[in-house]
C-alpha cells in the first residue's frame, strides 16, 4: 500500500489575510480536486478562480460557493454548475489570523442534497496531522506555488 503523503499548492492568495489552496496526495483516490481542476477546460478553471476570489473577498453568494452548519462549520463548497469543489476552513500554525479554504474533493452534483459521506471525509482530513502539517508547510513557504 502506497504512503499517504500530502502536499498543498496554492489555488488562489488574496492581499491580506485570505486563501485558497489544493491538497493533493496520489495514495488517496478520494483526493481528488487538483487534478479535476487542472482537467477543466481554462473558462471553467476562471470561473472557479471568480468564486475562489469571492469568498477571499468575503463576498458572500450561496449560488457559487458556502459553508455548512454543524458538525460541518469548517467544510466549504465552490459550485460550478453540477461540479462541486469540497474544502475545509483553517488558520495556518504560523499565522493564525490567516484564514485558508483547503480543496480537497471534486463531484459531480446528482440530486439535491449535499453528500455527507463526502463531509465527513473532509472532517477527518482536517483533523488528520500529515493533512495540517502539508497546510503548515506550504503556508512557511515549503510547497510548491501556483
Amino acid at each position: 500500500m502506497a504512503e499517504e503523503v500530502y502536499v498543498c499548492e496554492w489555488a488562489r492568495r488574496g492581499p491580506a489575510d485570505r486563501a485558497v489552496m489544493f491538497l493533493t496526495c496520489p495514495a488517496n483516490k478520494h483526493v481528488n480536486a487538483f487534478d479535476c481542476f487542472c482537467a477543466l477546460k481554462a473558462s471553467v478553471q476562471r470561473s472557479l478562480e471568480h468564486r475562489f476570489d469571492l469568498w477571499i473577498q468575503e463576498v458572500n453568494n450561496r449560488i457559487l460557493h458556502h459553508g455548512f452548519n454543524h458538525p460541518y462549520a469548517d467544510c466549504h463548497v465552490f459550485k460550478k454548475d453540477q461540479l462541486r469543489l469540497y474544502g475545509f476552513k483553517c488558520h495556518p500554525k504560523h499565522d493564525p489570523r490567516f484564514r485558508v479554504c483547503v480543496l480537497v474533493i471534486a463531484s459531480r452534483k446528482k440530486r439535491d442534497e449535499t453528500d455527507l459521506r463526502i463531509l465527513d471525509r473532509i472532517n477527518d482530513l482536517l483533523k488528520a496531522t500529515p493533512v495540517r502539517e502539508a497546510v503548515d508547510r506550504l503556508f512557511a513557504g515549503e510547497g510548491t506555488k501556483r
